[in-house]
């Protein structure tokens, strides 16, 4: 699963601001987990991506089960499709340049 981490490093700014307890990098739930909380605390958005390809390479179905019941129907989220969060940046973005 350590593969799974490749974004995460690529971006370790990104991570370190976040400010993640050390267990967040124990598993893949855990630090989907601990992403997911530090997006709510700093009022961010959220993206859990991925193939399904990997979930089935890496026996992460079960794991992946857990992280969705763990992120679903939080009452102080919003929960957009792609085009939908594309379209609240972009529009955001003019409200900015305005």
């Amino acid at each position: 699963w350590m593969h799974l981490l490749e974004p995460a490093l690529k971006n370790r700014g990104g991570i370190q601001k976040l400010s993640l307890p050390f267990s967040a990098f124990f598993g893949f739930p855990a630090l989907a987990k601990a992403v997911f909380d530090a997006t709510r605390r700093e009022g961010d958005i959220y993206h859990l991506w991925g193939h399904s390809w990997e979930l089935e390479k890496y026996d992460l179905w079960k794991e992946f089960e857990r992280v969705c019941s763990y992120v679903s129907k939080r009452a102080d989220c919003e929960y957009l499709t792609n085009g939908s969060a594309h379209l609240r940046m972009t529009d955001n973005i003019r409200e900015e340049d305005q």
